[in-house]
């Protein structure tokens, strides 16, 4: 199945740009355990510092989100943006601009939840893949830290942007969320994420394929305002 969105169609929160950014964070709604740590740290949060790779992050809180820039290295013209997603966590989308160990183990986690028959990539890999203009690399994190004090990747997504003789274009690939971390809305707020990212390098619209039997991802898509094209779609293999 192949979903798209038009922007003519796309409503976003309204934007501010408060002089100091705030952050609501509130106990879990899982009561007993959450994917991502234990009661004892339930209601507790921090404010995540500056991390190697990341580019840019997007924090979700309850009913609102700010997106702060805090690398110049790309997409300078980033606002900070209120955004509205669901969730029962409190989490970060982080903008991925370099390979590093974190990444790495994020990809040996994530990739084989995705495809079985992919290997996940190493950092020289991880060096290529990101140096790709086109790509977009989000990832998503819990911001209340675990057992071991660590807030790892538990999620990501893939955003290609790309420019043909009638516009700019973007495709959405490679969605994932561990699968102890799922029902907290880290795949929305993924793809929320992008649409947003995408708007504001200009595209018409935004496509992506999810299979019929993955009828919780396709439930995902349409409550993020995409609607199922009637299209055909080839694939030729080597």
């Amino acid at each position: 199945m192949v979903l798209a969105m038009s922007f003519s169609s796309v409503h976003h929160a309204p934007v501010s740009t408060p002089d100091t950014h705030r952050r609501h964070s509130r106990p879990c709604d899982h009561g007993a355990v959450c994917p991502s740590h234990t009661r004892e740290h339930a209601g507790h949060s921090r404010t995540p510092g500056n991390r190697p790779g990341v580019t840019q992050r997007t924090d979700v809180t309850q009913g609102s989100g700010v997106t702060q820039q805090v690398s110049a290295k790309q997409r300078a013209d980033v606002t900070h943006t209120a955004l509205s997603f669901p969730y029962t966590c409190p989490m970060s989308i982080d903008i991925i601009s370099e390979a590093t160990a974190e990444l790495e183990q994020a990809f040996a986690l994530l990739v084989p939840q995705l495809s079985t028959s992919s290997t996940p990539m190493d950092l020289e890999q991880l060096q290529e893949l990101l140096a790709q203009d086109s790509l977009t690399l989000l990832a998503f994190r819990p911001d209340v830290p675990n057992a071991a004090g660590e807030r790892p990747i538990l999620g990501m997504l893939s955003l290609i942007t790309f420019q043909i003789p009638t516009g700019w274009r973007a495709w959405i690939e490679d969605v994932v969320v561990d699968s102890a971390a799922r029902g907290q809305g880290a795949g929305k707020a993924l793809v929320d994420t992008a649409v947003r990212i995408a708007q504001e390098k200009g595209v018409k619209s935004v496509d992506l394929t999810s299979r019929p039997s993955r009828e919780a991802a396709n439930r995902l898509y349409q409550r993020a305002g995409f609607d199922a094209r009637e299209t055909n779609v080839y694939r030729f293999k080597n």
